[in-house]
């Protein structure tokens, strides 16, 4: 008998774990969580199921299950009732916890009557925290009957456990389609929001593509441009260095041009100083040459002049004898007159008045002739020296002696 017992309840079991995982696996995630959190066999672990099967062979829980079940008919509808109701909550662990989506977490809080609102974490330590300790309570009010007591009341309570379990599937079933169509709106509302998104997002992709395209389009205008200008800039450059290579160039030549200049200048300057060396050299040479030209000159000047000098001493002896003897021809000469003339006294007046100024007038001849005479001699004397000057080249000497002095002064 006990053997039956546990074999039905182990297979009572398992029809509503295989019907909660159909159900689960036809749905979407969010309707097989709200499932889960709004029947009592939802995804838990083995520990549950098997200390869920001792309290289906306790009779005195047998008893606390039938009268949950007749008053969960009631109540099922209103969350928040769990403990209150005697409507058991299934155990989760942790990880099941974890597990969940948050829409699941929130609709398990919202059924059992806690706080929908933060974070994920919040809500799974706080589902855990109400679980844990409401299975804490559970299991103080309701402890573990004995083996022997389990058998008596297994078989007495197997049709009634049936009947509520055939009841809570009824309702779950009712439960589970109203939640379903909710659900669908829902995600119909979803879908349409999604859809609205998704047309918002394709259109600020598109008017994103187009400010990129845009963007793309200036910034290639850019790139040309900067590009124009480097190409600019280079051929700019490439015309600066080569004007600056041909300035350099032709200032290099003109430097050149300007070195062989200064060189030429510099041998001129050479040459004209060697010459002008040379010239003083010569005028020092030609100088001294005129200075012993001149003292020669001046010498053979003096000895000249010493020997016209003596010249003239000779001609004044000898125009000095030449006067003495006219002299003494014309005291002849007057003494024969004046016979002559006394001898022609005795002719009539006007011969002898005649005579006398004949006579008068030879005189005033004579002296004439005399003073023309020595005049004569010493301009005769002065012509032969002059002439004798010329013929000796002494006044070629002279004349070049004072054509020398004359840039001096």
């Amino acid at each position: 008998m006990l053997r039956q017992t546990a074999t039905f309840s182990t297979a009572l079991h398992g029809l509503a774990r295989t019907y909660s995982l159909s159900t689960t696996s036809s749905r979407v995630s969010l309707t097989a969580s709200r499932t889960y959190a709004s029947t009592s066999i939802p995804r838990r672990s083995q520990a549950q199921a098997i200390e869920e099967s001792h309290h289906r062979d306790d009779p005195h829980h047998q008893q606390q299950h039938q009268a949950t079940s007749s008053g969960s008919s009631g109540t099922s509808g209103s969350p928040g009732t769990g403990a209150g109701s005697g409507v058991r909550v299934p155990y989760y662990t942790l990880a099941e916890l974890e597990a969940m989506t948050l829409l699941d977490l929130r609709a398990l809080c919202k059924e059992n009557g806690l706080k929908v609102g933060g974070r994920k974490k919040e809500l799974v330590d706080r589902t855990f925290k109400y679980v844990h300790h409401h299975q804490q309570q559970q299991q103080q009010q309701h402890p573990r009957p004995s083996s022997k007591e389990a058998v008596k009341t297994g078989v007495a309570n197997t049709g009634t456990e049936r009947t509520a379990h055939i009841k809570d599937q009824l309702e779950r079933e009712a439960r589970l389609q109203k939640e379903q169509a909710a659900q669908m709106k829902l995600l119909e509302k979803e879908a349409q929001a999604r859809e609205k998104r998704e047309i918002e997002k394709r259109k600020e992709q598109q008017e994103k593509d187009a400010r990129l395209a845009k963007e793309k389009h200036e910034h290639e205008l850019r790139l040309k441009e900067q590009h124009e200008k480097e190409l600019r800039l280079k051929k700019e450059q490439q015309e600066k260095d080569a004007r600056l290579a041909k300035e350099k160039h032709e200032h290099e030549l003109r430097l050149k041009k300007q070195h062989e200049k200064e060189a030429r200048l510099a041998k001129e300057k050479h040459e004209n100083d060697l010459r002008l060396k040379e010239a003083h050299e010569k005028e020092a040479l030609m100088k001294k040459e005129q200075q012993e030209k001149e003292a020669l000159i001046k010498k053979e000047l003096h000895e000249k002049q010493q020997f016209l000098l003596k010249e003239e001493e000779k001609l004044k002896e000898q125009l000095a004898e030449a006067a003495k003897r006219v002299q003494a021809q014309a005291v002849g000469h007057e003494h024969q007159n004046a016979v002559k003339s006394a001898t022609k006294d005795h002719t009539s007046g006007s011969a002898s008045k005649e005579g006398s100024s004949r006579h008068q007038s030879n005189q005033d001849e004579w002296a004439k002739e005399k003073l023309p005479l020595g005049t004569r001699a010493a301009g005769l004397a002065m012509g032969l020296g002059i002439m004798a000057w010329f013929m000796s080249g002494k006044r070629d000497r002279w004349a070049e002696a004072q054509d020398g002095e004359k840039p001096k002064e």
